[in-house]
């Protein structure tokens, strides 16, 4: 069988059982895409550790991508479509996790500063220092993670009720992040800069 015909597969099993599975879905795509057109027991080890090594230093993706290939060829095998897996034996050693980074309030400050001068287009676009400004203020005041921040419209944002929210996050759950009164100023006062300038919603 095609391998792309068996990533599909595996997708759409995973996906039935009410599962994203986005991430894994990507990795595996690249892999398919990478290798091509081939039948799945024809894929050497030699493909497969050219696809984990990537290009440039061993990083955590590494490992992201071996446990991918260790549950398409589960699959593949517990159907009958690959006899064995390619997959190599020995396991690098994960890098050092990153250390977590708080930065001080006069970090902060300079930041913002900063995104004063930060106007530039994108695919287009103009990108606004302030758009940089409110993401800052955001992702300090409130922990929310860079995608739900960025996931925002402006229906989930309840600036009276001093409310945020968060919707389909991780385990397809959405939550309310209270925001403080100086928090919400800043974003009434983007949003309506926003409005000025057409942007979207």
């Amino acid at each position: 069988m095609k391998l792309a015909t068996v990533v599909n597969e595996l997708v759409a099993y995973k996906r039935s059982l009410g599962m994203r599975y986005e991430s894994t879905a990507q990795l595996l795509g690249s892999f398919s895409n990478a290798l091509g057109d081939m039948e799945i027991h024809d894929v050497a080890p030699a493909q497969v550790k050219a696809y984990l090594a990537g290009r440039g230093q061993l990083t955590s993706l590494w490992h992201k991508k071996h446990s991918a290939l260790t549950l398409l060829y589960r699959f593949a095998m517990a159907r009958g479509y690959a006899e064995s897996a390619p997959l190599p034996t020995t396991i690098p050693k994960q890098p050092p996790p990153c250390s977590p980074y708080i930065f001080s309030v006069d970090e902060i400050r300079r930041l913002m500063l900063a995104t004063d001068e930060f106007n530039t287009v994108r695919a287009g676009r103009m990108l606004l220092g302030s758009t940089l400004r409110i993401m800052i203020l955001l992702l300090y005041g409130t922990g929310m993670r860079m995608g739900e921040a960025l996931s925002l419209v402006l229906e989930d944002v309840d600036l009276p009720a001093y409310l945020l929210t968060v919707r389909d996050t991780k385990f397809f759950k959405s939550r309310l992040v209270p925001i403080g009164a100086r928090l919400a100023s800043e974003l009434d006062a983007y949003r309506k800069e926003r409005c000025r300038l057409h942007g979207p919603v």
